[in-house]
């Protein structure tokens, strides 16, 4: 025993059984207060629900903005939120290690909290006391063995602090010691789910269980400071986990075969467009730091989006620059669909469809600007000063440019240009007329 190493002073082990387990990590906040409220007053305008999320894969975090379809999500939509949200992982953009989230990002606090009751989940669940008392209420419940791949356990919280009053959905995944700990977060509530991880795992697994139809309950513990209760429920949903073999649950069934809403905003013109969405501030108040900005370019039929890196604000005068960076970085693009099959709940669709509905009426207005500027020019050629305009609009058309004040409500401003900061076009008429235009 010589060679034995005592423990030096302040290096006792940790107490905590999921540290250094791999882990992902999923925050959906809550919409704008004000864009909530409207929502519940009018809850059928679900075209278009912008978000921002955190998504932690091991050590890496990434953040940005998606859409989901529901305007309020509710516990139920958590089988189908997270496979929406990997689906627009094209939009998120690296923000940082997971052992180095910034003190001050709004997703710090919230996810120490989200770790906190996943690490408490996994404590208790293994302790002495609750797995006695499961098994003697086995014997008078006897789904609780029967069917234990329908149960899942509650964990009221207490005094839930004031950041997680952002928060809408959050979920977890954790594996370790051959189990996979799944943790979802919902209205000052966990919820966890624990499943078999001996063998392979895939590296992104997005299924997440339905636990939002409760059936009988068992109360397993009451506590008096962080949680309030801990509480074992049967599901009422048909298969609460499945695995890749097994059916998936009914309400992933119906996600399924609900049709994806499309609009058709082809024109027959050729088009470029790019529409960049407004970087994201951290802080309401402040403006942005990031220069991550979502984009979508159409090019003729299709449609591509992404994440990309510009300036975190953007000005007119940076459009000669902002073109030929987006150009440069068309790689981190993903192809999002025909230019006839845009989804509605896009955060693109609105402004597209805007602009497409205008371009007429601005061909027409470009039209008879021509004639109003020919008698301009014979009014002015009276009193000899026709000639300096004449040579100034028939120089050089890159030095000419014509300028449209829009007057729509601020409604319609916030409904269809919600987020968007530029947007750049290129159209080819039949005629041989390119019409540059620039919002």
């Amino acid at each position: 025993m010589a060679n034995a190493r005592s423990p030096k002073m302040g290096s006792a082990p940790s107490d905590s059984i999921l540290k250094g387990a791999y882990n992902q990590t999923y925050i959906i906040c809550k919409r704008d207060t004000m864009e909530e409220e409207n929502s519940k007053e009018d809850s059928g305008d679900n075209d278009y629900q912008e978000r921002r999320v955190m998504f932690r894969c091991g050590n890496w975090c990434y953040t940005g903005n998606i859409t989901l379809d529901a305007s309020i999500l509710t516990l139920g939509d958590l089988p189908k939120a997270i496979p929406a949200l990997q689906k627009q992982q094209n939009r998120l953009h690296y923000y940082c290690n997971a052992s180095s989230v910034p003190r001050e990002s709004p997703f710090y606090d919230c996810l120490s909290y989200i770790n906190a009751g996943t690490e408490f989940f996994a404590r208790e669940l293994g302790c002495d006391d609750i797995l006695a008392e499961v098994a003697r209420r086995a014997k008078e419940d006897t789904w609780i063995e029967d069917d234990a791949k329908n149960t899942y356990f509650e964990l009221q919280a207490n005094q839930v602090p004031k950041y997680m009053h952002q928060v809408a959905l959050a979920a977890s995944k954790t594996y370790c010691r051959g189990l996979i700990f799944i943790t979802a977060y919902f209205e000052s509530r966990f919820y966890a789910v624990i499943c078999d991880g001996e063998g392979d795992q895939p590296l992104l697994d997005v299924k997440f269980p339905d636990v939002s139809r409760p059936g009988g309950g068992v109360h397993l513990r009451d506590y008096y400071d962080d949680y309030t209760k801990l509480t074992l429920w049967h599901s009422l949903t048909h298969t609460i986990v499945t695995d890749s073999k097994e059916t998936v649950s009914s309400l992933q069934k119906q996600t399924e075969k609900k049709k994806k809403r499309t609009t058709n905003l082809s024109s027959q013109s050729y088009v470029q467009m790019y529409i960049i969405l407004r970087a994201i501030a951290d802080e309401p108040d402040k403006p942005p730091i990031t220069p991550h900005h979502d984009v979508l370019f159409r090019f003729g039929s299709w449609c591509y989006s992404g994440s990309v890196q510009l300036t975190p604000e953007l000005d007119l005068g940076s459009v000669p620059h902002i073109i030929p960076a987006l150009r440069m970085q068309q790689a981190r693009l993903d192809f999002l669909c025909d230019v006839n099959q845009m989804p509605t709940n896009s955060p693109f669709t609105k402004s597209m469809a805007y602009l497409c509905r205008i371009a007429p009426l601005v061909e027409i207005e470009l039209a008879k600007a021509e004639d109003t500027l020919q008698k301009l020019i014979l009014q002015l050629a009276a009193v000899d000063l026709g000639g300096t305009i004449a040579t100034w609009l028939e120089g050089d058309g890159n030095r000419s440019f014509f300028e449209f004040q829009l007057e729509p409500s601020e409604k319609d401003i916030q409904s269809h240009f919600r987020n968007v900061e530029m947007v750049a076009t290129k159209s080819y008429g039949a005629a041989g007329v390119v019409l540059i235009s620039v919002l």
